[in-house]
């Protein structure tokens, strides 16, 4: 009986282990329900703040003014902290309509670099740029229309989906197929977030954009 005693008083440091373990993973599924709740949470959020958008869009809103507003949105409820709207004038060269997260540097860059280039170059930089969504395209450093957002202070560990000299295009484009404007999205919040189901609901936004445009 005594050697069943000690068996057993042998063994109870396992079940204080197993019972430990077991409480670390009900602690880890809470934690990713949490996660998953808040997710879901943001996602409806930014879905309701797009919709908002777009029914003031289709109420002939008065766009150029609009879209310092429209950048803000992005930036609070989307995954970068710095857009850049550019719009076509009449003379297709580009100016900056809005914007959100730039500091006063790069601001001033941004106005002064949008009208050196043209709609035409939109059009460019989508053909020779890596596709990440239905219409968007990682747009690499060195291309002109990258250019116009000068590069971030932000500092980002290796990632396959982001380099910190890359800009995310996302193109306006009209019903007779010219490209008439653009969103720049730059410094992600999570690199891992770059991706078509992310960028899907931008892309909808620059397309209804386009539609208030003509």
């Amino acid at each position: 009986r005594m050697g069943e005693a000690a068996t057993e008083l042998w063994n109870v440091p396992k079940f204080i282990v197993s019972f430990g373990m077991i409480l670390i993973l009900l602690e880890d599924e809470s934690l990713a329900a949490q996660a998953a709740r808040d997710r879901e949470h943001a996602l409806n959020r930014q879905v309701e703040r797009f919709a908002e958008i777009t029914s003031q869009l289709l109420h002939a809103v008065d766009v150029p003014p609009f879209c310092e507003k429209i950048a803000n949105v992005i930036t609070e409820e989307g995954n970068f902290h710095r857009v850049a709207v550019l719009l076509a004038d009449g003379n297709h060269r580009l100016q900056l309509a809005g914007h959100s997260g730039l500091r006063s540097e790069a601001l001033g860059h941004a106005q002064l670099a949008a009208p050196q280039l043209t709609a035409e170059q939109i059009a460019q930089a989508c053909a020779s740029s890596i596709p990440i969504g239905r219409s968007s395209r990682v747009v690499p450093s060195g291309n002109g229309v990258s250019g116009c957002l000068v590069r971030s202070e932000r500092v980002y560990a290796p990632h396959p989906k982001w380099q910190r000299s890359d800009v995310i295009l996302v193109p306006f484009q009209s019903h007779q197929g010219i490209q008439i404007g653009c969103f720049l999205l730059d410094d992600p919040k999570d690199p891992d977030r770059i991706i078509p189901e992310e960028l899907t609901k931008i892309e909808l936004l620059a397309a209804d954009l386009a539609v208030a445009i003509d």
